[in-house]
């Protein structure tokens, strides 16, 4: 349900979801399993209380509707996968954007990445991944990356188990522009916020570039990020 500010134009997309023209000022959304995903990589709208699960309606729902609350300013990414000089996929994404290796075998592929058209490093690991912020404390923080504050301008760009091991996690504005491309024969697989995926075969690029719009939340103070942490990883727990 939204507060709207006038009729909503919208569209549908391949989950059934009237996201992409929403005009509302406060999008709320009680979704199954996938939805909410979906929701955040597309919707204009501030969003509150987006769930996976049974949860949804809080005790501070009040508190929005009084407009006691904060929006809060989320950085996404806009990636495309590209052959031969065509695009194929370009998507928004708020976590990240995933390059792992498609065969079943052990095998390592080889990645090379540029920033704004330099050459940072060849990569022979099991992938490698792109995270804003938000993304910073999944699958990044499990391949030893680090956590980013939701606030900071900037991204993370983390090897997955890389073959030289002084190959660590590098942290770069958010407005510069990072090009991975394929350059092993085995093929692999592009993941986006674990909901879209892309095989990726030799030559493939894959752009990431910051969006044009932020993923806008509705929030109500006091929110404490380290609280979350402490909660969320156990932090300081015996």
């Amino acid at each position: 349900m939204s507060k709207k500010n006038g009729d909503p134009k919208s569209e549908v997309d391949e989950y059934g979801l009237v996201v992409h023209k929403y005009t509302s000022t406060v999008l709320v959304v009680v979704p199954p399993s996938g939805y909410a995903e979906t929701t955040l990589r597309y919707a204009r709208s501030s969003l509150f209380n987006v769930h996976v699960g049974t949860r949804v309606v809080s005790s501070q729902d009040g508190a929005v509707l009084r407009g006691e609350h904060a929006i809060v300013e989320r950085t996404r990414f806009e990636v495309t996968h590209s052959r031969a000089g065509r695009e194929l996929l370009r998507e928004r994404v708020l976590n990240d954007a995933v390059i792992t290796k498609g065969s079943a075998l052990a095998r390592l592929i080889e990645l090379e990445a540029l920033v704004d058209g330099v050459l940072v490093s060849s990569y022979r690991s099991d992938g490698l991944l792109v995270a804003t912020p938000t993304g910073s404390t999944a699958y990044n923080l499990s391949a030893g990356g680090p956590i980013l504050m939701p606030g900071a301008r900037v991204y993370v760009v983390t090897p997955i188990c890389p073959h030289t091991l002084t190959q660590r996690p590098l942290v770069l504005p958010d407005d510069r522009e990072i090009l991975v491309r394929l350059r092993s024969p085995e093929d692999a697989t592009l993941t986006l916020d674990g909901q879209v995926g892309a095989t990726l075969k030799q030559g493939d690029e894959v752009r990431v570039v910051k969006a044009r719009e932020s993923a806008r939340f509705v929030s109500t103070p006091p929110h404490d990020h380290f609280e979350t942490l402490r909660t969320k990883l156990g932090w300081g727990s015996r």
